[in-house]
């Protein structure tokens, strides 16, 4: 069995970049919306991974159990101005955690909840992870608002890693969406959420129902291809009976589920070991009547105390839509 984590820490300095300006109807916005000081968790974790040989089979037991910490605030339920959750983040087994087999020659089948193939196959790419400017602000978010559909974690699934051959590897993954309702209106069974983010009542319509982007079974595969500095890969993701008749879509545009998909392609190539070039194309395939679109532009000075040099000053500018 072995122990790891990750801590990471970040004084930040956040703006909304709406200071001095003036709505459609000439009044200013509400509120400090100039720069706010802040003290960020960022990608902060703890867990426990291993096997267990099984005598006489080909393959042994593989296990891992991860939790979130929040370093800097209090764990609880995901209530505020932009979000309301009540899965707890801070809970036991939060984060990746699963039962499976694994063989050096076939690979390994897992059961439990992880990252989707699709969001991992990138990951390598995002200069952000974890922070406030991760790439998932504007890649995978067909909703609009603060949470990514594609590209996240995925619950009660079921998923298979190939083995290295050729220098390729195969990932792909099965969630059955555990819901009792036809139009995917339902919280799945053992969630406390609605599936994608939402939760009852986000839709703004009556009676309150997952209606804002729950879905059903999902469906996430990626093949990538590795060899000395350069990486390539291509990730698909499906997402099946989603509900999109929330009120601020066009009733009679609007059906009571879609299925929206999502593929993206990525290159990485490392020129030194300072520096690298990475390249991402993703493609969304989701009607843009069934839902409101808005824009958040947000700037961010960062002093990031994970570095082992003692701090980076980064900056950065990001604009979720």
């Amino acid at each position: 069995m072995t122990a790891y984590g990750n801590v990471d820490l970040s004084i930040d300095d956040i703006t909304k970049g709406i200071a001095g300006k003036l709505g459609p109807d000439g009044s200013p916005p509400v509120g400090r919306v100039g720069w706010l000081p802040d003290v960020s968790t960022n990608l902060s974790y703890i867990g426990v991974r291993g096997f267990q040989t099984l005598d006489g089979l080909p393959f042994k037991l593989i296990y891992q159990l991860e939790t979130q910490m929040d370093v800097a605030a209090t764990s609880g339920t995901g209530e505020t101005n932009s979000t309301d959750s009540n899965v707890v983040k801070g809970a036991l087994t939060s984060r990746n955690s699963f039962i499976g087999l694994a063989s050096a020659e076939w690979g390994a089948i897992m059961i439990g909840k992880t990252d989707a193939p699709y969001k991992v196959s990138t990951a390598r790419m995002n200069p952000f992870f974890g922070m406030i400017s991760d790439y998932q602000s504007i890649m995978g978010n067909t909703g609009g608002d603060n949470r990514v559909e594609f590209g996240t974690r995925l619950d009660h699934s079921i998923w298979y890693e190939s083995p290295k051959r050729g220098g390729f590897v195969l990932d792909v993954l099965y969630s059955p969406g555990k819901n009792r309702a036809d139009n995917s209106d339902n919280i799945a069974a053992g969630e406390s959420d609605c599936t994608g983010g939402n939760v009852p009542g986000s839709g703004g319509i009556t009676p309150v129902t997952c209606s804002d982007g729950s879905f059903s079974d999902a469906v996430s595969g990626s093949l990538s291809y590795s060899r000395d500095s350069l990486y390539i890969t291509a990730a698909y993701e499906r997402h099946m009976r989603v509900n999109r008749s929330e009120a601020t879509s066009p009733a009679s545009t609007v059906p009571a589920t879609r299925i929206p998909r999502c593929c993206k392609v990525g290159m990485w190539r490392t020129k030194t070991p300072q520096r690298s070039r990475r390249n991402i194309s993703s493609r969304l395939r989701q009607p843009l009547a069934v839902f409101s679109r808005r824009c958040i532009a947000t700037s961010r000075r960062t002093w990031n105390s994970s570095n082992s040099s003692g701090g980076t000053y980064r900056g950065s500018r990001e604009a979720a839509c």
